[in-house]
């Protein structure tokens, strides 16, 4: 796909970068009141449970359902989680890392290179064939009417399709996240037991104009330190059965 093959958004629909990004976090560091920007103050949207095909958007008078997510793609982490309990109920994981898998170092027990760790492997889940560690992946994305990026949590039945997009759409334009906008649907599957699960699928929706473009970078470089932050604090989380959503799509 050239360049010349994708529509090219009419800038402006994003107020956080009409502004500038200075603009941005100070705007932001008033609303905090001083405070930094940590993990509690972004809103985090995750994969439904059962195959549901809305995502539920928290917002200040209550959830909203929508068919697909829009915003641009600001910054992304993987982290690894392993609970030795398949199903913890608020209990921190024994052990997680941030990172790539070929360069996650596992901080806990059984802790270690992710690459080589024997829980990181398809079959080791007690209940099915997945994984024991909890696979996943953050992405950082600012919506149109938002000064502050949401956290997308996605899936590890999502993972394939974050990376296709990324490794094959993006690449092959090729264009950096922070200058096209990103879509987010719902797609249902079905695993080897019969039960249905939802994976998040994302696609280019469009351009931005080069000032934005350049303007959606320079704001995710303001708050790149606090991004990696709050994927560490997510990766340290307590978790309960119902939060890890569908992890294992071999079973």
């Amino acid at each position: 796909m050239a360049t010349t093959d994708i529509a090219v958004i009419k800038p402006g629909g994003f107020v956080a970068l009409n502004q500038g990004a200075s603009e941005a976090r100070e705007i932001i560091e008033e609303l905090l009141d001083g405070e930094p920007l940590t993990a509690r103050d972004l809103p985090v949207i995750k994969v439904p449970s059962g195959g549901k095909t809305d995502w539920e958007i928290p917002g200040p008078n209550g959830s909203e359902y929508l068919p697909k997510l829009e915003g641009i793609l600001l910054h992304f982490q993987r982290t690894h989680q392993y609970w030795e309990n398949p199903e913890p109920d608020g209990t921190p994981p024994q052990c997680k890392s941030v990172g790539p898998e070929h360069k996650a170092i596992g901080d806990g027990v059984p802790g270690g290179p992710c690459h080589t760790c024997p829980l990181n492997r398809l079959g080791t889940h007690p209940k099915g064939e997945g994984k024991a560690c909890t696979e996943r992946e953050l992405w950082f994305l600012l919506r149109p009417n938002s000064i502050m990026p949401y956290v997308v949590s996605l899936s590890p039945t999502s993972l394939g399709a974050a990376a296709d997009y990324r490794r094959t759409t993006l690449a092959g334009v090729p264009i950096r996240p922070t200058s096209c906008i990103t879509t987010i649907e719902l797609r249902t599957d079905t695993n080897k037991a019969g039960q249905k699960f939802a994976r998040a699928v994302p696609r280019m929706a469009g351009m931005l104009d080069p000032v934005e473009a350049q303007a959606a970078r320079d704001y995710a470089q303001q708050f790149r330190p606090e991004f990696d932050d709050a994927v560490e604090a997510m990766a340290t989380e307590t978790g309960v059965a119902s939060d890890l959503g569908d992890f294992d799509p071999a079973a």
